[in-house]
C-alpha cells in the first residue's frame, strides 16, 4: 500500500525508474492523479491519466478490487487502448482552478449576499427598487433605513462583506483579463455575440484544443446542447435537452444569450 504523502510517491516511482527503463504509468482521476503526474514528468516517466466514462469494464466489473482495476488499467495501457483524459498544460490549469474561483466561489458568494441583504429589507416591509443593491445609489438609500438595532448589524455585516466581494472581483477580474489577452483562443471566442474576454477565456480553457472534438457536433455533444432523440425506422421523437453535459459551459452560454436580448435584440428573449 502506498501512502499519499509526496517524498513516499516519488521514492516509489524512483525505484520503478530504477527496475526498468521504459516505464509507462496509468493513472485512475481519484483525486491525486496531478500530484502523480507532476512527479511522474519530473523523473521523465510517461503517464496519462485514464477516462473513467470509457472504461466501463471496470465500473461494471462483479469483483471490484483495487487489483483487478490497476490490472484491467495496465492491460489496456499495454495494447494502447487506454483511454485518455484531455490534459491542460500546467500553467492554463492553474488558471483554469483561478477562473473557476471567480465565477463559482466569489461571484456565487457575492449573489448570495445581495439576495440575503434584499431578505433582511423585506422583514421590515422595505424594498429597494435598485439593480444593484450594492450600487453607490442603493447604499445611499441603506444607509438613512434604519431597521432596528439587530437588523441593522445584519444589514452593515452584509454590506460591508458584499462591498468586499466587490472590490476583489473588480481586482481579480482585471488579472484574468490581463492573462487573456496573451491567449488567441480566448480573444477569438471574446468576439461572438454576448461573450466577453472574461467568458473567452472561462469558455477555452473548459474545452482545452478545440482540436480535440473531431466535428461541430462532437463539441455540441461535450457541452450538452444537443436534444435527445429516439429514432425506430421512420419514427422520430424529439425530446428535452440530454441531461448530462457540462453545466458549467452551459451556464457561459446561457449568460451570453442574456446579454444579447437585453442588450441587442430584445426580441430574441422568446428564444
Amino acid at each position: 500500500k502506498l501512502n499519499n504523502q509526496i517524498d513516499e510517491i516519488e521514492n516509489f516511482l524512483k525505484s520503478l525508474k530504477d527496475e526498468a527503463e521504459n516505464i509507462y504509468l496509468g493513472l485512475e482521476p481519484v483525486g491525486w492523479e496531478n500530484i502523480y503526474l507532476q512527479i511522474a514528468r519530473k523523473l521523465g516517466i510517461k503517464a496519462v491519466v485514464n477516462n473513467p466514462k470509457k472504461t466501463k469494464i471496470i465500473a461494471f466489473a462483479r469483483l471490484k478490487t483495487d487489483k483487478v482495476d490497476s490490472y484491467y488499467l495496465s492491460q489496456f495501457l499495454r495494447i494502447g487502448y487506454l483511454p485518455e483524459c484531455f490534459l491542460l498544460p500546467q500553467e492554463l490549469k492553474e488558471l483554469k482552478v483561478l477562473v473557476r474561483y471567480y465565477f463559482k466561489t466569489l461571484s456565487k458568494w457575492k449573489t448570495n449576499i445581495k439576495i440575503d441583504l434584499r431578505n433582511t429589507i423585506c422583514l421590515k416591509l422595505k424594498t429597494i427598487k435598485r439593480r444593484d443593491i450594492l450600487g453607490e445609489n442603493a447604499l445611499e438609500i441603506l444607509r438613512k433605513e434604519s431597521l432596528g438595532e439587530i437588523l441593522d448589524y445584519k444589514k452593515n455585516s452584509l454590506v460591508r462583506v458584499g462591498l468586499f466581494l466587490k472590490k476583489e472581483l473588480i481586482r481579480l477580474r482585471k488579472f484574468l483579463e490581463m492573462k487573456a489577452e496573451k491567449i488567441d483562443e480566448a480573444q477569438i471566442i471574446a468576439t461572438l455575440p454576448g461573450f466577453s474576454l472574461l467568458t473567452g477565456l472561462a469558455f477555452f480553457l473548459e474545452i482545452g484544443s478545440i482540436e480535440r472534438f473531431k466535428t461541430p457536433r462532437s463539441l455540441i455533444n461535450f457541452i450538452g446542447l444537443r436534444p435527445f432523440l429516439y429514432q425506430s425506422g421512420k419514427k422520430m421523437i424529439p425530446g428535452k435537452m440530454v441531461k448530462s453535459s457540462h453545466k458549467f459551459l452551459k451556464w457561459l452560454i446561457y449568460q451570453a444569450s442574456l446579454k444579447i436580448t437585453q442588450n441587442n435584440a430584445p426580441e430574441l428573449y422568446a428564444y
